[in-house]
């Protein structure tokens, strides 16, 4: 298998090529998502989007807009680790002719769509006026169990603890489906709203493409560096960490850790370079949400899981300084030892 990190380094050191030999069976086994899971994946997007889209139902499931909807979460983003255990979808439903009042901005803002529908005309759908994220997510619940996919393979549908998605679970993966409504802007980036969760009326604003340009654009500035980096970071955050790290905050800290270098030169020193930024980013929260459209990453975060967190970088971060430094060298074996990779 080839990766970006392969194509993208092995002609730059001498040394990268025996590091990207020595790693790449570790990732392959313990790291990164399979061909196989890859096309699952990619095929669960396609065939729940379009039987969403598909014109069959007229039962008052909220009209999504066709074209519109994506893959969002680690998946989307290409940071997602073994195992696949979620794929995350958002459906953007039609909601034109209608404003969302957005509390942060203290702003009204127009809604995308171009015909008439349930969120729009449905007044079951509304509590006090205001159409309800969480009726709209019931109703978009109710309607996933009417999907051909879903019926003809007896799969399980529900609405998540939180109440912010609806979920189908397909064999050993959980399908989130998140209905979102669409603010376009042309001077800034757009607002996608979703469920606030705990059965709430009210929606909240994200950006997940946003999350995604960016984490694709520094990438390719690192030299296909940044995702299998990100990645390796959330296998040791499971295994090592306990998961203590939301995936979000993991990935933006590594980004701006690797976003201040312009000479990485190898995994290994990316990795290095990541743990000692973790160390720094959780010793000085908070951490703002790049995308300025939620509250800081690490709000979360108790101050406990927080120094724990810090110890097992440091921890990690001496390992993959020893395994950079041993890779530089031209020295395989010392720095086979250094990550523990089997040999």
């Amino acid at each position: 298998m080839v990766t970006l990190l392969d194509a993208a380094t092995s002609t730059e050191h001498p040394y990268n090529s025996m590091e990207n030999s020595a790693l790449q069976a570790f990732r392959e086994q313990h790291v990164d998502l399979s061909e196989k899971d890859m096309t699952f994946g990619r095929e669960v997007r396609d065939i729940v989007i379009r039987q969403c889209e598909s014109p069959f139902r007229s039962n008052g499931f909220p009209l999504v807009l066709a074209g519109q909807s994506f893959l969002a979460g680690s998946f989307g983003r290409q940071t997602q680790a073994q195992p696949l255990n979620d794929i995350d979808l958002y459906l953007v439903m039609n909601a034109g002719g209608l404003q969302i009042w957005d509390a942060d901005d203290q702003e009204w803002w127009g809604l995308e769509g171009r015909m008439q529908g349930p969120i729009t005309d449905d007044p079951t759908l509304r509590l006090a006026g205001w159409v309800s994220a969480d009726l709209v997510l019931q109703r978009v619940a109710s309607g996933l169990r009417l999907l051909p996919l879903v019926r003809q393979n007896g799969l399980a549908v529900g609405i998540n603890d939180k109440r912010k998605c609806a979920y189908i679970k397909i064999g050993g993966v959980n399908v989130d489906v998140s209905p979102v409504v669409w603010a376009k802007f042309t001077n800034t980036i757009d607002r996608y709203y979703m469920p606030m969760g705990q059965s709430s009326y009210a929606w909240k604003r994200t950006n997940p493409k946003e999350d995604q340009r960016r984490l694709s654009t520094q990438n390719q500035k690192q030299d296909g560096l940044l995702l299998p980096t990100i990645r390796m970071v959330k296998c040791w955050n499971e295994e090592l960490n306990k998961g203590r790290l939301k995936g979000i905050l993991l990935e933006t800290i590594v980004e701006d850790g690797l976003s201040h270098s312009s000479s990485l030169v190898g995994l290994a020193q990316a990795v290095h370079l990541a743990f000692v930024n973790l160390q720094l980013a959780l010793g000085r929260p908070p951490c703002p949400d790049p995308t300025r459209l939620g509250p800081p990453l690490d709000s979360h975060l108790s101050n406990e899981d927080r120094r724990v967190t810090i110890a097992a970088a440091a921890a990690a971060d001496f390992h993959a300084s020893q395994a950079a430094n041993a890779f530089k060298a031209g020295n395989v074996a010392a720095g086979l030892r250094a990550c523990d990779v089997p040999h």
